[in-house]
């Protein structure tokens, strides 16, 4: 019952900023909407739940402080507090996937703006005539590529606020350029691996997500073990947490 109260608690505190967020969405929509009937209808956008992958990246990672000292305080266990925090990931998630596609699906009566889901997924994207699907199979297809989308990439947030949580400033430092080094490495380096290394590499992340045969449950099914694997970690790095000011 305490996880659940937990839970509670991270989900009504983001909630506050999820819904400034939203309206940021809905004032940029609008205007967009108005900039394309003074335009014949020829604005496009595309992609647009890629800003809200990046609010709940951000909102991980804001995540943590606050609410761990505020429960620390409150005598709640460590594996309380986590518990509460991955149950609270879920309706968040899923409140945002369905927020944005309901806001996707009435923006594109005015505006064609295609979903990660319809630029990936859908057999039909990329032709000289594209109109957006609306059947259940579909919508259902879009939700929970977004949910399990939202859950992996909030669950990273958090995953990386801990580790600058449980670092000190030398570390902090190193973690903060390490990829920046890693990606400068590996465009140095790419001739070190031969080519068969890369197709590979390429070929399992196609497959992982399902880009071969448009199949979205692949892509759930990865972004699921990966967000099970974060969470691992964010147990480990919960653990031995201590409450900082």
């Amino acid at each position: 019952m305490k996880s659940l109260k937990v839970a509670k608690y991270e989900f009504f505190d983001a909630l506050n900023s999820i819904k400034v967020y939203y309206a940021i969405i809905i004032v940029i929509f609008a205007s967009m909407t108005l900039l394309a009937g003074t335009n014949g209808g020829e604005i496009r956008s595309s992609g647009v739940e890629f800003s809200t992958a990046i609010f709940i990246f951000i909102a991980g990672l804001n995540s943590f402080k606050n609410s761990f000292k505020f429960t620390q305080g409150n005598n709640i266990t460590r594996k309380t507090f986590f518990k509460g925090v991955m149950i609270s990931t879920l309706p968040i998630a899923a409140l945002m996937a369905v927020a944005d596609v309901i806001l996707n699906r009435m923006y594109n009566l005015f505006v064609v703006c295609p979903t990660m889901y319809d630029m990936l997924y859908d057999k039909g994207f990329g032709q000289s005539v594209w109109s957006q699907s609306n059947s259940l199979g579909t919508l259902f297809g879009t939700v929970l590529f977004l949910v399990f989308l939202y859950t992996m990439t909030f669950n990273l947030g958090i995953f990386i606020n801990l580790i600058y949580y449980r670092s000190n400033t030398v570390l902090k430092v190193i973690i903060s350029v390490a990829p920046f080094v890693l990606i400068t490495l590996i465009g140095n380096f790419h001739d070190l691996f031969p080519k068969e290394f890369w197709n590979g590499v390429g070929n399992f992340l196609v497959n992982a997500f399902g880009l071969n045969d448009y199949n979205p449950y692949a892509a759930v099914f990865s972004f699921f073990i990966i967000a099970v694997i974060l969470s691992g970690f964010i147990f480990l790095l919960i653990r031995r947490a201590v409450v900082k000011d």
